[in-house]
């Protein structure tokens, strides 16, 4: 049976009266209309659940349109009700935000009772701050007892700003006369500490006058950490005297390890910090050196205590960036077994072996990881010369099964989520579903979910049930006369323009990431509005880079952008893609040429280094999967020069 004929049955299935529970089919007829009735409902508008119940009250989705009309009139709405329709459906992801928003009102408007019981019932060990404030506070009004006085003040006593929702409970924990100068000084030094200078100035207003001192020595510290670690020995003894060494030693690391190493030797002495504390910066200082290609690094290392494995693997990285092929041998077999068991270090110790001399030796583990289909197994069969280990297993249909998902409602929920455009909450609703099933359903769940054109979770379920070795639904190619036609005219290939847009958002086109980067590229919207400028699209904001078609032509020109600016070298275009040409080019080589294996492993930046293998194995993969040819990783990694 074919993945197309499947598809209709399972949709078929989906559609009958044993899922809607009131024999009305789930057709695009009722799900055009949740979709106006949604907006509706969202905008508050009191009679959307009578006005659209004839059509919807036996959708899956009724209890959503309940739940976002609430939400858009929860000011209005009885309690009574609320909480009822909580009770009824309390798993569903918009009851979630639901709740969390109706126990934020009852926190507001005083209902003390109210709002600790659903505090107690579902937010009590979730470590949202705010709602324990609320609790706090809330508490406090029943019982001014010294527990929940203490409870309160551990809220206040910590080196980080908390958010402006606790402000009444601090407002109350000051008027009480509890938080006094000692406080104050208390939280002022926590605040150091963490390098909270912000906080600490405003915590100076309230503390004792000698402790305004401490916070102008910090602000010494972190505008010259030099001139105020060389007056280390001039800082009256106190606990906080450590902490500001520790401080300004890794804030000037971050700027110059080189300099950060010297000041460190030069004043630990006359700073009388513990041998404990001198390792841990020793060690600091070292990883900083390591990230930027210091060659003296190794000798820091070697001062450093038994390593972790962090410090192992920068011992390796920091001899190949020297192109020191036995010190590179030499600091692997110092690794521990278990680090170099895998595979980035099998295939250096490879590469070491071959560069001393030792062929033989060389192309036997080339030959073992030649086995894996991976990155690293890849470049070791370009040394070999020998095919790629693709192992693609086609997981086969099983209509038992899917008749059985089918008749699960969650199920159908998330997929009827997914069908109106409500990607987050469907998000949240298949992977409570999926993570109960067994792994043959689950893999039944992932080829649905492709073939529904819901990629994102598709790749996710197949690689949490052994379902990788499908290759055709982990490496989808979606859009493809979109990414055909832009890829073209940015003069690249499509293949690589689906690998980036797979790594940075498994083709959620809905999707944000916490540096602000929007969409299926993961464009920021400065970029994404110089680009547009650029290429001469028109440029609407938020809406376009939430269009799947115009993130695509934005994002695929950026790409190419890169491509040109980086004399078409693909390995420094992905490397800026992620993390901006400007740091990739400060990574460059100063002189000689380096491989680019070896460039790519001492990226400084984890998340890039990651990414830009990520990127190359996928697009070796996508290469494979749309033309069922070979393309060598090795014929898109040159080796890296200093003018690329």
């Amino acid at each position: 049976m074919t993945l197309s004929r499947l598809i209709k049955i399972a949709i078929s299935l989906a559609l009958t009266s044993a899922l809607s529970g009131a024999g009305a089919s789930v057709a695009e007829e009722q799900r055009q209309s949740f979709r106006v009735a949604y907006e509706k409902a969202r905008a508050g508008d009191e009679h959307v659940l009578r006005n659209f119940q004839g059509k919807l009250a036996d959708y899956v989705l009724w209890p959503d349109l309940i739940s976002a009309n609430y939400l858009g009139r929860l000011s209005r709405m009885a309690g009574q009700d609320i909480e009822a329709h909580l009770a009824r459906y309390p798993n569903t992801s918009l009851n979630r935000t639901l709740r969390h928003r109706y126990a934020t009102r009852l926190a507001k408007r005083g209902a003390t009772a109210d709002y600790l019981r659903i505090y107690a019932a579902n937010y009590r060990d979730a470590g949202d701050v705010t709602l324990d404030c609320y609790a706090a506070h809330a508490r406090l009004h029943q019982d001014n007892s010294a527990a929940n006085r203490r409870a309160a003040l551990d809220l206040w006593l910590v080196g980080n700003s908390q958010p402006d929702e606790c402000d009444p409970l601090f407002h109350r924990l000051d008027k009480e006369g509890l938080l006094n100068t000692k406080r104050y000084t208390e939280r002022l030094h926590l605040a150091l500490a963490q390098g909270n200078t912000r906080l600490a100035k405003y915590l100076a207003k309230k503390a004792p006058a000698s402790e305004q001192a401490w916070v102008a020595r910090w602000q010494s510290a972190r505008e010259n950490p030099a001139r105020a670690l060389e007056r280390i020995d001039r800082v009256p003894a106190h606990a906080l005297r450590d902490e500001l060494y520790i401080y300004g030693v890794r804030r000037a690391a971050r700027d110059d390890a080189r300099a950060a190493h010297a000041l460190l030797t030069r004043t630990a002495e006359r700073a009388q910090i513990s041998p404990a504390q001198y390792q841990d910066l020793l060690d600091y200082v070292a990883l900083r050196g390591a990230r930027e290609g210091l060659a003296e690094v190794d000798n820091w290392l070697d001062e450093a205590r038994a390593p972790s494995d962090e410090l192992a693997r920068w011992r390796v990285r920091s001899a190949l960036s020297a192109g020191d092929w036995r010190r590179t041998l030499t600091n692997i077999e110092r690794m521990s077994d278990e680090l170099q068991t895998q595979s980035p270090w099998r295939y250096f110790r490879a590469r070491a072996l071959a560069e001393l001399g030792d062929g033989e030796a060389a192309q036997r583990l080339y030959a073992e990881l030649a086995q894996e289909r991976s990155y690293y197994g890849f470049m070791a069969a370009d040394r070999l010369d020998q095919e790629y280990s693709f192992r693609h297993e086609t997981i086969a249909d099983d209509p038992q099964q899917v008749e059985k998902l089918m008749l699960n409602r969650d199920f159908v929920r998330a997929r009827e989520l997914f069908f109106v455009g409500l990607f987050g909450p469907a998000r949240s609703e298949w992977a409570r579903v999926v993570r109960d099933l067994d792994l043959p359903m689950r893999q039944q769940a992932a080829l649905l979910a492709d073939g529904w054109g819901w990629h994102s979770q598709a790749i996710r379920t197949l690689a949490n049930s052994a379902g990788q070795n499908d290759l055709l639904r982990s490496y989808p190619t979606p859009f493809k006369s979109d990414y055909d036609e832009n890829a073209t005219k940015a003069d690249i290939e499509r293949t690589w323009a689906y690998s980036v847009t797979r790594a940075e958002s498994l083709f959620m086109s809905d999707v944000r990431s916490s540096a602000g980067a929007i969409g299926l590229m993961q464009l920021i919207p400065g970029t994404g509005k110089e680009t547009a400028r650029r290429a001469r699209v028109p440029y609407r904001g938020l809406q376009t880079l939430l269009d799947p078609q115009s993130n695509i032509q934005l994002g695929v020109h950026y790409l190419g952008q890169m491509y040109q600016r980086f004399d078409r070298n693909q390995v420094l275009a992905t490397a800026a893609y992620n993390a901006g040409p400007r740091r990739v080019r400060s990574w460059l080589p100063q002189h000689n040429e380096v491989p680019a294996d070896v460039w790519i492993e001492t990226i400084p930046f984890t998340e890039t280094r990651r990414y830009v293998k990520k990127v190359l194995f996928a697009d070796t993969v996508f290469y494979w999967r749309l033309t069922g040819d070979e393309r060598r990783l090795a014929s898109r990694m040159p080796p890296i020069s200093h003018t690329p």
